[in-house]
């Protein structure tokens, strides 16, 4: 098999967590690579544990969502629910009852059986004491949850929910073995195609197929991901031949360089990854809300997007959601005009001093330069204050 087809296998393995929880939009594959039986994959944030259900953070799930876990059903690249662990599964008429119909034969990578019982204990296990991760709140609308029989699984939900099963498919929906839960950290257990067979914290995670996968083998026996917090760092190890894949791509000088080489093949994707700028309602300047809707009309939000990501995005306005989200819709509140962020602030005392705390990442330095200077237009005195990622955020 050519390297090609090992890097386009490789990613369709991680593209159930790859195309929902970055910020970045482009992947570049090498058209011919050295890693003999693996592929190496080159990624920007590193996670500083493995265990999503106590770890806030898009690192992780990234990592281990399709390579460890996987879930009763999963999310295509349209944005679409698929069957996964589930065969199929039917809703009742008031939309409060799921049945689904489970795999046969699926065993969890430590031996045990998936079946509805571990179906059962892992989403029970949301929302117990266990899982600490905020997001553990969009497992909220169940009301109760039977195994039927061994393959048979029956969700009740305290009302109709447009948006459970949905978040099904992202890493709050994962299926855990009852009796591999008590290391998460660094020995994660689930059924999916790859297990764990190195963790060198900060740098790399490496991972070994297995052999009683009880889907279609991955087409590597081997894969590698490998954390660069320099963009010019990952498409060095690219260029060099030491990486088969940088996924998200986030400088678009590096993008041009790229492409003028001719070598490598340019991916373009979907994300339902959001960027956000919050404000803090409880502190000054901020509890102040003609401050806070002049912070929204200073910020020429295309004009972030076009220099952070080089165009690849979507200004969402007041909405805190993708276009990829099933509950998204088109706000245009708050458009450019820095003249009506200054009439908001006639009365507030200049300058304005407000510090933007921002994570250590390419983008997020890059969007935030962009920010500062249009704050900084309309009178906010403004410091950027870097934040260690994931170890803060």
């Amino acid at each position: 098999m050519n390297r090609i087809k090992k890097v386009a296998a490789v990613m369709l393995c991680l593209a159930g967590v790859l195309s929902s929880c970055s910020a970045g939009h482009t992947a570049i594959h090498t058209a011919s690579g050295s890693h003999s039986g693996g592929v190496v994959v080159a990624l920007a944030a590193a996670p500083a544990s493995l265990d999503f259900t106590t770890t806030s953070g898009a690192a992780i799930p990234q990592a281990m969502m399709a390579n460890i876990y996987e879930g009763l059903v999963r999310i295509n690249q349209q944005g679409e629910i698929e069957p996964l662990l589930a065969n199929d599964w039917t809703i009742s008429e008031d939309g409060k009852n799921y049945r689904f119909n489970l795999h046969k034969g699926v065993t969890f990578s430590n031996g045990s059986p998936f079946n509805a019982q571990a179906a059962k204990f892992s989403i029970e296990r949301v929302q117990s004491d266990a899982w600490t991760n905020g997001l553990k709140a969009q497992m909220d609308p169940v009301e109760s949850v039977t195994a039927v029989d061994d393959y048979i699984l029956e969700v009740t939900l305290k009302e109709r929910s447009n948006n459970w099963l949905w978040n099904m498919g992202t890493f709050v929906g994962a299926m855990f073995s009852p009796d591999g839960v008590d290391n998460l950290a660094e020995n994660p257990i689930g059924t999916g195609p790859y297990v764990l067979d190195k963790w060198n914290v900060g740098q790399s995670l490496e991972f070994v197929a297995r052999e009683d996968y009880w889907g279609e083998a991955p087409k590597n026996n081997r894969a590698a991901l490998r954390y660069f917090g320099d963009a010019v760092a990952a498409t060095n190890a690219l260029q060099s031949g030491d990486v088969d894949v940088v996924y998200s791509m986030q400088s678009p000088e590096l993008l041009e360089t790229i492409n003028a080489r001719g070598e490598y093949s340019v991916e373009v994707g979907t994300t339902n990854g959001e960027v956000v700028l919050s404000m803090n309602p409880r502190r000054a300047p901020f509890d102040n809300p003609n401050v806070r809707k002049a912070v929204m009309y200073a910020i020429n939000r295309q004009d972030v997007i076009n220099t952070a990501w080089d165009g690849y995005g979507t200004d969402t306005g007041a909405v805190p959601a993708s276009p990829a989200d099933p509950w998204y819709f088109v706000s245009d509140q708050y458009p450019y005009d820095p003249d009506k962020a200054r009439e908001l602030l006639a009365d507030v005392d200049k300058p304005i001093p407000v510090t933007i705390s921002v994570p250590s990442l390419p983008y997020a330095q890059a969007a935030s330069e962009m920010v500062v200077s249009q704050l900084r237009d309309v009178g906010f005195d403004v410091k950027i204050e870097s934040t260690e990622f994931p170890a803060v955020w």
